[in-house]
């Protein structure tokens, strides 16, 4: 299940018992996750927030997996070469 606040650019994923799950934030969303904004380049990413602790590739994005803090992973997704997509994910990603 999931809620959809397009016009703030955030959009929330439950889980079976209803709990948010995962957050995610796309332009329009103006805030900024860990220092990094939608349409950042690649480069103050990597700058602001070092080597991410996982990479891969997602489609024409390429992913990058950060802890925010103890409990929470944040991940940017980038496409040509810019951040396009940030989830903020539970501990076990």
């Amino acid at each position: 299940t999931s809620l959809e606040l397009a016009d703030k650019g955030v959009s929330l994923f439950f889980d079976h018992t209803g709990k948010v799950s995962t957050i995610r934030r796309n332009a329009p969303f103006a805030g900024a996750i860990g220092g990094i904004r939608i349409k950042d380049p690649r480069e103050a990413l990597i700058q602001a927030r070092g080597e991410p602790l996982r990479q891969w590739k997602l489609g024409p994005h390429q992913a990058h997996l950060y802890a925010l803090d103890g409990r929470t992973r944040v991940r940017y997704d980038v496409r040509n070469g810019i951040v396009e997509t940030i989830f903020l994910l539970p501990p076990t990603l």
